[in-house]
């Protein structure tokens, strides 16, 4: 009996041995994942404490906290490109941080990074290494859950951009400086006169017509208003020929809504420029793809933005 007594003690010692010395009271880890979008808009996003709950997978239970899967997670506020986080399961918590890193203009890395001092109780150190181990799996799902979020961007400029090309590469347009905000109907009367004379200059337009609207002071709004054509228009003097290059690369986004959202689409649009680091060769423009002359309701506007750019 004695003998057997014996045995059970040198193996509990053994087991609490392994348990002590194969088991670190300080376990740390990190996952990091590269993310199809800038670090700049992610790090803008993530700081910003009106924006940043968007960014965040998962059921929303108070301000800053989440409920992910089988897991709790607590957001705090950031320093530069890190943003401090509490993980808990089973009532056992961890600190960690997201860090967000820039690989190139269009692409960052997201790491998640913990540590935390398990207790010298053995049977609670058993307890909080398997809550541990649940952590991890959870926190690598979390990660991957952020990346579909931020992978098209949208979530950052809050409308869908995408790349496409030039497909109508010549214009006729009009230009004139106005001591206010063009009215619908004035720019209307100047696509008008500039299908007019495409008609009778042997042309027809193959698209919506175009507009772009610069304020150069208070009382001076540069305009500029174009239909798209086919075939050889001979410009004039008050009708210039304009032309981007055909096949270029051209940034393109829609919107629904009167002028708000148009110049929100805008704003979002020139931001993605400035984030991804691009250069235009042409001045942004509307597609007025609904004819708001004849839609007075302005919450049904569509328009569609483009922004050339360089790559």
């Amino acid at each position: 009996m004695k003998r057997v007594v014996v045995i059970l003690i040198v193996l509990l010692a053994v087991c609490v041995g392994v348990l002590y010395v194969g088991v670190s009271s300080v376990q740390s880890f990190s996952y990091s994942t590269k993310v199809g979008c800038t670090a700049t808009g992610a790090i803008r996003i993530l700081g910003d404490p009106f924006q940043k709950l968007k960014a965040w997978p998962g059921e929303k239970t108070n301000d800053s906290t989440f409920r992910f899967n089988e897991m709790s997670f607590t957001t705090g506020n950031g320093l530069l490109n890190e943003f401090p986080l509490t993980f808990s399961v089973n009532n056992f918590k961890t600190k960690g941080s997201l860090v967000v890193e820039e690989i190139n203009a269009d692409t960052a890395r997201f790491f998640i990074t913990a540590i935390t001092t398990l207790s010298y109780n053995p049977i609670k150190r058993i307890e909080e290494y398997l809550n541990l181990q649940e952590l991890k799996k959870n926190i690598d799902a979390l990660l991957s859950a952020l990346k579909k979020r931020f992978i098209d961007e949208t979530i950052i400029y809050g409308i869908s951009i995408e790349k496409t090309n030039v497909k109508d590469s010549t214009m006729i347009a009009v230009k004139k400086t106005m001591n206010h905000y063009p009215s619908v109907e004035e720019i209307y009367q100047a696509v008008d006169d500039i299908k007019e004379y495409i008609h009778k200059n042997g042309g027809k337009e193959t698209s919506a017509p175009m507009l772009n609207i610069f304020k150069e002071s208070e009382t001076a709004y540069l305009t500029m208003i174009a239909v798209p054509t086919m075939g050889n228009v001979r410009p004039s003097e008050f009708f210039l020929l304009k032309q981007m290059l055909p096949g270029g690369f051209i940034l393109s986004a829609q919107v629904t809504g009167g002028m708000k959202n148009i110049t929100a689409g805008e704003e979002a649009i020139k931001q993605y420029v400035i984030d991804h680091r691009k250069t235009s060769p042409a001045i942004p423009f509307q597609l007025l793809v609904t004819d708001r002359r004849k839609e007075t309701d302005t919450t049904k506007w569509v328009t569609r933005l483009y922004y050339p750019i360089l790559y």
